[in-house]
Order: structure tokens, then C-alpha cells, then sequence
């Protein structure tokens, strides 16, 4: 796999997705399955990643909770009450295809450090379709596009006119939140949803239960953390149980000779 199949998916115009159905409920845009042996990473606080090793798991959260304004702004087009959506549960996760940003790691670092918490794309599909979702619930998950501003005003009002012409609107909803901006590229982001439709009154976290520690395959901690506390963090998630995983320190702001080692 080159450097060039894992760039941002950088767009004039959204895309059609293709869909294939990956397990029971699961389905994996086209784009993100040709890195489905590749490590994802979800830049998450000590209390996620504690969640995810000591009790297997996660949280879901719904689109008009992000701060981004633009996000916000799809959230707010599509699943007002009048929206086409307005019935249509709709909850993510947000995961990256970049293990050495030096952005990600200062955006989501936080007053207490940050950790990367790496597996598999194969894998995490396969934890996706073990988990105990509501009825009729559907999995799907792709690689964010990223289109200037006016290009992701246009696509969204054709996703609109789609939906109000009456299409299946799970995957047309998919397509609307894998919109962002393209000053948002150096995410590279994947997303996974938990759509429902006939949803009503949804919560705004929807916890996933089920997740199984072993399948991690790393586990870096922020490499901007004094090395004592770094050490802490390490015996504490050491600790945890006998899981495969490696646990250490990001080498990504180790002097120059360090890192090579």
C-alpha cells in the first residue's frame, strides 16, 4: 500500500459511495476497504481508553453535539424536526488513518495528555458487527470527503432533494456526514455510524457495549507528556490484564537519534 492510497479523500464534488456489506449489519465504504489491513486510530482521553480496555466499551455521539459549525450545519439541515431526517437516528465515531500528526496530537491532547489507541480496519469491523444494537440498527463506515465550502453547500442540497424524493435514507444520510471541509484534511478521518431509523426521541450518547481489548494492536501515549508521567500512564494501562497491545510513548517529539532506535 503506497503513502499516495492513504491521502485525504480531497473532492470538487461528493462522490457515490459503493457499499459492501461486511457481516451482518456492517457496511464499509469501498474507499476504506481497500486499507482494511491497515491500523485506525482514535485520539482518546484517559477515562476512553481506560472504558475500552477494563470494561470493552464506547460511546456513540450524535452530530448536532460537535462543535465544529459546520458539522453542526449538516446536522441542523437534515434532522431538524421538518427534516428529511428528522426520524433517522444517527450517532458516530470518529478514527484517523494518521499515526504520526502533530496535530491531532496538540487538537485532541487537552489540560491531560491524550493517548492513540491503534487496530486494525478488519478488525474493527468485526467488532462492529458483534455489538448488541437496537432493532434494525445499521453499521456503515467511510472515509470522510472533503470538499471546499461552496462545493459542501452544493452537495448538500443534493443529498436533500434526494432524500425529499424519497430514497433510502440511510445511506444518503452516511454520504451527508462524511462531508467536511477541506481545512479539515489532515484528519484523513474515518467514521463509523449506528443509523436507526423510526428513531425517536434519541438519546445523546449512544453507549456500545462488547469491545474486546485484545483486538488493539498499540497503544501510544502522548508524546508531548514529561516521561515520568508518561511512565505512570504506561504501569497503569500495563496493569489492566495480559492483552497483546503495546503500551509505550510516542517517539514523534523524541530527539532525532532516540526515535531511529
Amino acid at each position: 500500500m503506497s503513502l499516495k492510497d492513504r491521502q485525504p479523500l480531497l473532492m470538487r464534488r461528493v462522490d457515490e459511495p459503493e457499499w459492501r456489506r461486511c457481516g451482518r449489519r456492517v457496511f464499509l465504504d469501498a474507499a476504506a476497504d481497500e486499507l482494511a489491513g491497515r491500523q485506525v486510530y482514535r485520539y482518546a482521553s484517559l477515562a476512553e481508553t481506560l472504558l475500552w480496555l477494563r470494561q470493552g466499551r464506547s460511546g456513540f455521539a450524535r452530530p448536532a453535539t460537535w462543535p465544529d459549525r459546520y458539522e453542526r450545519f449538516v446536522a441542523e439541515r437534515l434532522w431538524t424536526p421538518e427534516g428529511p431526517l428528522a426520524r433517522v437516528g444517527a450517532w458516530l465515531k470518529c478514527l484517523s488513518f494518521e499515526f504520526g500528526s502533530e496535530a491531532l496530537w496538540r487538537t485532541y491532547a487537552g489540560h491531560g495528555g491524550v493517548l492513540r489507541i491503534g487496530l486494525r480496519l478488519r478488525d474493527l469491523v468485526a467488532e462492529l458487527n458483534r455489538l448488541a444494537l437496537p432493532r434494525g440498527a445499521r453499521v456503515m463506515v467511510g472515509r470522510c470527503r472533503y470538499l471546499d465550502e461552496r462545493d459542501l453547500h452544493r452537495a448538500l442540497e443534493r443529498l436533500s432533494a434526494r432524500l425529499q424524493a424519497g430514497e433510502d435514507p440511510l445511506p444518503v444520510a452516511m454520504q451527508a456526514l462524511l462531508l467536511k471541509r477541506s481545512g479539515f484534511a489532515w484528519e484523513n478521518e474515518l467514521r463509523i455510524a449506528v443509523l436507526c431509523p423510526d428513531s425517536e426521541d434519541p438519546p445523546t450518547v449512544m453507549p456500545v457495549e462488547g469491545l474486546r481489548p485484545d483486538r488493539l494492536q498499540s497503544v501510544e501515549i502522548d508524546p508531548y507528556l514529561p516521561a515520568w508521567q508518561a511512565a505512570e500512564w504506561q504501569a497503569a494501562l500495563a496493569s489492566l490484564g495480559d492483552w497483546p497491545g503495546r503500551i509505550r510513548q510516542s517517539g514523534f517529539d523524541a530527539e532525532p537519534a532516540a526515535a531511529r532506535r
